[in-house]
């Protein structure tokens, strides 16, 4: 998976440039006011399939994440658990205008 973002570089299946392996990938939501804002968070000018499209944790602020109720309880959080909040939308390192024409689908 390649992150959408248009400058970054993240990519879990590149074996040129591999990205950490704390880097997590999130799919475009579904609800359409909230993926039209995840769109343009990517800055990109080409088209988006946004049914296979995907946002690194890169783009997120750690109050982003929601927090398993479980976890919180318990004060425990296992490695794998990173859930996005249902109304998250990337707000960091993105670029500041729309620079990029690869397509992604």
């Amino acid at each position: 998976m390649r992150c959408a973002v248009c400058t970054c570089n993240s990519d879990n299946q590149s074996k040129k440039n591999p990205c950490d392996k704390s880097v997590k990938f999130y799919r475009f939501p579904k609800d359409s006011s909230l993926c039209k804002q995840w769109l343009h968070a990517t800055k990109r000018r080409d088209k988006v399939n946004v049914k296979t499209a995907v946002i690194c944790s890169k783009h997120f602020l750690e109050s982003d994440y929601d927090p398993n109720l479980r976890h919180k309880l318990l004060s425990y959080a296992p490695k794998n658990y990173h859930g996005l909040k249902d109304d998250a939308v990337p707000t960091q390192n993105l670029p500041l205008s729309q620079v990029c024409f690869d397509n992604l689908n």
